[in-house]
């Protein structure tokens, strides 16, 4: 049965990458404790998917993606090679349901109108609490293609966007950096179910406490400078509210002061500052992460109205 995914939000997505021992059954890898990594996110190694976009497709000042007529020229180079290929799919990675396709049915299904205009990873995750060290493991990789689908004699205003095929090898030749400083943002606050193996406030955790604890330095993001740590704790929404309240008896006005916590728990998005590099023989991507962002995610409210804003918390790295 042909499996064809399409995708229509996939920015909340994930990825990841670390070790190089094999994975056939990511349920058992990710709740034994009889593990060779040294994790501190989970018991073993965490999956995460996760979407990138190109240059062109930015949606916020600190994305820098990778740049979209290489990667096209990456596809010929693919699909001209003798690498196996398989049919792309979403969600749960399970290895043994792979199903092979070939250059030839790639070609027939790249629309002519349609461009490649993101990847698609899937990454296993795994934090070194001793080092600080996030790493991650890209266990396979999609190219995504998007396209203006025709609904009868109409075409739809919005793009649609689909995985051509899955890359699913391992290093065997010489690598090669094929992009420096990769910027993009990694956005969880969704209801997806596909990164709920990712436990946020863990990860957050490990992030942000060694920086509060002053084990780390961290900066602030944009202009590269030293950050207070009371700034720190401001960012993450930590201060004090004052209101003014009559007493029900007197009749009298007071003032009443409310302290607000950190709220590590709203911390649920990422900036990665990564090189990436490839395998010149089996496109096989390795990913370096240089500086990692948490971006904390609250509510404001207008009369009736809640907009969600974002607040980078520091950056640090790694």
């Amino acid at each position: 049965m042909k499996k064809t995914i399409y995708l229509f939000a996939l920015l909340p997505f994930l990825i990841a990458c670390n070790q190089t021992e094999k994975i056939t059954d990511v349920k058992e890898t990710a709740s034994t404790e009889n593990n060779k990594i040294l994790n501190a996110l989970l018991p073993s190694m965490t999956i995460v998917y996760n979407e990138v976009n190109y240059k062109k497709q930015a949606n916020t000042e600190w994305t820098k993606g990778v740049d979209s007529l290489f990667m096209a020229n990456l596809n010929k180079d693919i699909l001209n090679s003798n690498i196996p290929l398989y049919e792309a799919a979403s969600g749960e990675y399970i290895i043994e349901d792979r199903i092979k396709t070939d250059a030839n049915k790639v070609r027939s299904n790249i629309r002519k109108d349609g461009e490649i205009s993101a990847i698609y990873f899937t990454e296993a995750w795994s934090f070194d609490s001793t080092n600080y060290k996030l790493d991650k493991k890209v266990l396979k990789w999609s190219p995504v293609i998007s396209y203006y689908k025709s609904v009868g004699n109409k075409i739809s205003s919005e793009k649609t966007k689909r995985l051509l095929y899955d890359v699913t090898t391992s290093f065997e030749g010489n690598e090669k950096l094929i992009a420096s400083n990769i910027t993009y943002e990694i956005n969880f606050n969704s209801k997806l179910k596909t990164n709920d193996w990712l436990n946020l406030e863990k990860l957050a955790t490990l992030v942000i406490n060694p920086v509060l604890e002053g084990k780390h330095k961290a900066y602030d993001f944009f202009d590269k400078t030293p950050i207070k740590l009371d700034d720190i704790k401001i960012n993450l929404g930590f201060g004090a509210d004052s209101m003014e309240e009559e007493d029900p008896v007197t009749g009298e006005f007071k003032w009443l002061y409310i302290t607000r916590d950190m709220r590590l728990d709203q911390v649920k998005a990422y900036i990665f500052v990564e090189d990436w590099y490839m395998d010149t023989k089996t496109f096989a991507i390795r990913k370096q992460i240089k500086t990692i962002a948490p971006i904390r995610l609250y509510y404001k409210y207008y009369s009736e109205n809640a907009s969600v804003c974002k607040k980078i918390v520091f950056a640090v790295d790694m």
